[in-house]
């Protein structure tokens, strides 16, 4: 990308949904050539991988785990038989759990140079991304300074905002996971939040 004739190799923009919200923010923490970061559904905190050792971290940097919080259940939560399950129930319990490790995991987000934009659906049931971006907002203003970051909320969203003017489909996934908000509210979201996306980047990172 560095080598692309129409690219500034001094700034790129990077645009991440969910888990690559999560790493979009990890790498803006380290690498100042990142000029703008748009994170849809984002998350505070690194996470333990979502794969079949979920006792292992999602990321490292050079060999090394970064900090995270690791797996577990919220024993209280039993939906009834045949209903979606709620994910963000059990991210919020693994996060009051956590403790010194949560604390450990929170990405440094203090440590981000470039102007970020955080989206997120306040009827997020996949995790509670808007809970996330209010955590973000707060351990920003804790860390002093003037930098505030563009934050885009939407009521009646869940966890699926993106591209728009795709089929925005149900908000189950994988026939089992609710993700929140409604097919409706997805679709203004994402329709909302897309020029704006847009008019963010050409600012950050435009020539």
């Amino acid at each position: 990308m560095e080598r692309h004739p129409r690219l500034r190799p001094e700034r790129f923009g990077i645009v991440g949904t969910s888990k690559g919200a999560e790493a979009a923010l990890l790498i803006a923490t380290r690498d100042r050539r990142v000029g703008g970061v748009v994170a849809f559904a984002p998350s505070s905190v690194a996470w333990s991988c979502i794969c079949p050792r979920p006792e292992e971290p999602s990321w490292t940097r050079r060999g090394e785990a970064v900090p995270f919080v690791g797996p577990g259940a919220d024993p209280t939560y039993a939906p009834p038989p045949g209903f979606p399950l709620e994910p963000a129930v059990h991210f919020l319990h693994r996060l009051r759990q956590a403790g010194a490790r949560g604390e450990a995991a929170a990405i440094p987000v203090e440590d981000i140079a470039a102007p970020l934009l955080l989206i997120a659906g306040a009827d997020d049931r996949l995790w509670p991304s808007a809970e996330f971006v209010a955590r973000i907002r707060e351990r920003l203003r804790r860390a002093g300074g003037s930098r505030e970051p563009v934050v885009l909320t939407y009521e009646a969203a869940g966890h699926l905002i993106g591209i728009p003017n795709l089929p925005s489909g149900s908000t189950i996934v994988g026939g089992r996971l609710e993700t929140g908000g409604s097919p409706e509210g997805n679709a203004s979201a994402s329709r909302d939040a897309w020029p704006k996306v847009l008019r963010f980047l050409r600012t950050a990172i435009g020539r």
